[in-house]
């Protein structure tokens, strides 16, 4: 945790921890099984909680487990956000009425499915997922990008227009399910950012989860961390960035 504020999120880190925890809870009493993601999986190993720096939760999720929280009513302290403005294709969970700074308190929710067997096949899904991430998008920056990224915005924006949200909501939650009914070798979270679509996970990835101690709480995290963070951060995920690169996201 940033405990002398020299990154300014020491204030989020007290309202995101009151998340987790709360988050967490919910998921022991419910027997939910989750993991820690990117950053805050990262932190949990690498500083036994927050990484001083960062300013958000991430957790993810296999297939049944993310339905099961879907299908609660959460609780009276958070709220959930699945296909609205503010969360595409990023579910995201929020405490009630808190905010800091006009950026409230967030934990992104990614859900694991099958990625398909072939490198043919993995890329055109990735194809299909990120041309659905472009119908859903309400504020496309058409000028971002070479002329062949610019020409895709465009028209995977112009499709998006003619269904509507809950249409295209409806198709991105088929897109990203496609596999399981299959053996794969390897899991993706495909409503992740559009540059981390084609990241791949071992299949094993969420079979088994243990608790540790996150700051003064727990949470839960995957026993395959190891590996898990190899394949986001390189096999160096231990040593701290430069002090130039340790920056906020949000904040």
């Amino acid at each position: 945790m940033d405990t002398d504020n020299r990154y300014g999120t020491l204030a989020m880190q007290k309202k995101l921890l009151a998340l987790l925890k709360a988050f967490h809870q919910l998921c022991v009493a419910k027997n939910i099984k989750y993991s820690l993601d990117w950053g805050s999986l990262l932190g949990a190993v690498r500083h036994k909680g927050f990484i001083p720096w960062d300013d958000d939760l991430d957790v993810m999720l296999d297939r049944q487990n993310y339905e099961r929280l879907r299908s609660l009513k959460i609780s009276n302290e958070l709220v959930y956000e699945h296909g609205t403005p503010k969360a595409l294709w990023i579910d995201r969970i929020r405490l009630k009425d808190k905010g800091t700074d006009g950026h409230k308190p967030t934990m992104d929710v990614f859900v694991v499915d099958n990625a398909p067997d072939g490198r043919l096949a993995r890329k055109i899904r990735v194809l299909e997922i990120r041309f659905a991430q472009g119908m859903m998008k309400t504020k496309p920056r058409f000028k971002k990008g070479n002329l062949l990224y610019r020409t895709a915005t465009f028209i995977s924006y112009v499709t998006g227009t003619l269904m509507t949200r809950k249409q295209k909501v409806c198709l991105y939650n088929w897109l990203m399910q496609r596999s399981n009914g299959k053996d794969t070798e390897k899991k993706a979270s495909y409503n992740t950012d559009f540059g981390d679509v084609p990241k791949l996970y071992d299949k094993d990835v969420l079979k088994e989860v243990m608790e540790v101690s996150f700051e003064d709480t727990k949470a839960y995290i995957t026993k395959a961390y190891h590996q898990c963070l190899i394949d986001k951060f390189g096999p160096d995920y231990m040593t701290p960035p430069s002090e130039k690169d340790r920056r906020p996201k949000h904040l």
